[in-house]
């Protein structure tokens, strides 16, 4: 392979140095940015400071973040590295000929080998993003209420620019997202409204994300309305 990349002949251990070299080179280019990234540069969370929806989920993904002593603030939108969505919205933003390619599709309930329409739409979304962005797992519960471009799945979905975010950084923020549900959400909204948003988001990560419990109550968290997906582990 070195051979070919380098446009002459190379033979025995020249070959052998060259490969090394290279697949050396390829190993640190992957390991570095992602290292670098985390020494370097804080998440910053998009939220529109106009949507309590927004404002909860982008406090709940700083809070998340900051137990794992990573440096994360709340920006303006347009201003972060990391923002909260929905699956149908960010695939319409990115490719609206192919959101409404699935909402006819999923009107006329067509198969898609088995997978359901919630999964499908993942997918598509991750295939529409920016090369320099990616994503996790999104949750069973929904959001985006007011988006009326397509009727197509609306879970809501973290996505972030790649190398921002290490190992255990993903595993926090695919657990926080696959742990939270639509009552849940509407829960923190309400109560934000007579406390601060930070003080409520605080209370319901020790007391459900950590503890196992509701907010109100610490019971068991139970939503049959939201899929079970979001509450199985990575």
């Amino acid at each position: 392979m070195a051979a070919r990349l380098l446009g002459v002949k190379k033979f025995g251990a020249m070959s052998l140095i060259l490969s090394t070299a290279m697949l050396s080179a390829c190993s640190f280019a992957e390991v570095s940015p992602e290292a670098e990234g985390l020494q370097s540069e804080p998440v910053r969370i998009e939220v529109d400071s106009d949507n309590p929806e927004e404002v909860v989920l982008g406090e709940i993904y700083r809070g998340s973040l900051e137990i794992q002593d990573r440096d994360a603030e709340i920006v303006p939108s347009g201003e972060g590295n990391f923002r909260v969505g929905c699956t149908g919205k960010i695939l319409w933003e990115n490719d609206p000929q192919r959101a409404q390619e699935l909402e006819t599709a999923f009107a006329a309930e067509e198969d898609f080998d088995g997978r359901d329409y919630n999964a499908v739409t993942h997918e598509e979304m991750m295939g529409s993003m920016p090369t320099d962005w990616t994503t996790n797992d999104p949750s069973g519960a929904t959001w985006c209420d007011d988006f009326d471009e397509v009727d197509i799945p609306m879970n809501i979905v973290p996505i972030y620019q790649k190398n921002l975010l290490g190992r255990s950084d993903r595993y926090e923020v695919n657990s926080v997202t696959k742990y939270i549900t639509n009552t849940d959400l509407q829960e923190l909204v309400d109560a934000s409204r007579t406390t601060p948003v930070r003080d409520v988001v605080e209370q319901w990560i020790l007391t459900s994300v950590a503890g196992g419990g509701n907010l109100d109550t610490g019971d068991a968290v139970s939503d049959d309305s939201d899929s079970g997906s979001d509450k199985e582990s990575n």
